[in-house]
């Protein structure tokens, strides 16, 4: 439960490597999707995250965390830059650590963490997980965002190829934000673009590093 009137259920969805679509190396991202009490699901799910109270929020992550502690699939979540700020979720991360988990850091604000943050996920790297930068969209953050930390992975924000006026430029937006990112970051990173919805996307944007998300591959499913 997520308060007495919402109940958070946990979803997954699939992020596949875009050369190969290897099971193997497939990747599930853990989702939260919230329902009201007559069991009818919230639509904007992300929306009511970002509105919800730190003690919400940390209950909704750790019952998914528990989630990917009984799964044997690597995972990834959503993790919120306030959230790091509580010593229950920072526990529990570490300890998921041997989950194979990978934490999506959302919410960075004006493109820049502070030093506790940046100490912070450092930490957790060293303890095993991975750290990804997600919704990354040049249009919102600055490059300064891409060399602040060293970043396991980056994932493009959905809105580059879903709010363009066709797919052809959504498809140059996206070459052009993974330009960017090869020329910021001089290792190659793992990068995911989100949003993938056609097989004409998939096809265009393939590469060793790159994996892709998005309901060409799978809608988000309940567990």
């Amino acid at each position: 439960m997520l308060t007495k009137t919402y109940e958070v259920k946990a979803a997954r969805q699939p992020i596949v490597p875009s050369e190969s679509e290897s099971e193997s190396e497939t990747i599930y991202e853990m989702l939260g999707r919230v329902y009201d009490q007559g069991s009818n699901r919230v639509v904007d799910s992300e929306l009511f995250f970002r509105c919800a109270s730190a003690e919400e929020l940390d209950e909704a992550t750790l019952m998914l965390l528990e989630v990917i502690h009984r799964s044997e699939m690597q995972t990834s979540i959503n993790v919120s830059i306030k959230q790091l700020k509580s010593t229950d979720v920072i526990r529990a991360l570490t300890k998921a650590a041997s989950d194979r988990i990978i934490i999506e850091v959302v919410d960075i604000q004006n493109s820049h963490m502070d030093s506790k943050t940046v100490a912070c996920l450092k930490y957790l790297q060293a303890a095993g997980c991975k750290v990804w930068l997600d919704d990354y969209d040049p249009r919102l953050y600055t490059d300064a965002i891409l060399t602040q930390f060293s970043w396991d992975g980056i994932k493009l924000d959905k809105g580059i190829l879903l709010n363009s006026s066709s797919t052809i430029e959504g498809l140059n937006s996206a070459r052009a934000v993974l330009g960017r990112i090869e020329a910021i970051v001089k290792d190659r990173v793992l990068v995911v673009v989100e949003g993938v919805e056609s097989s004409q996307v998939a096809q265009s944007l393939k590469a060793p590093n790159i994996y892709h998300q998005g309901y060409y591959y799978s809608k988000p499913i309940l567990l």
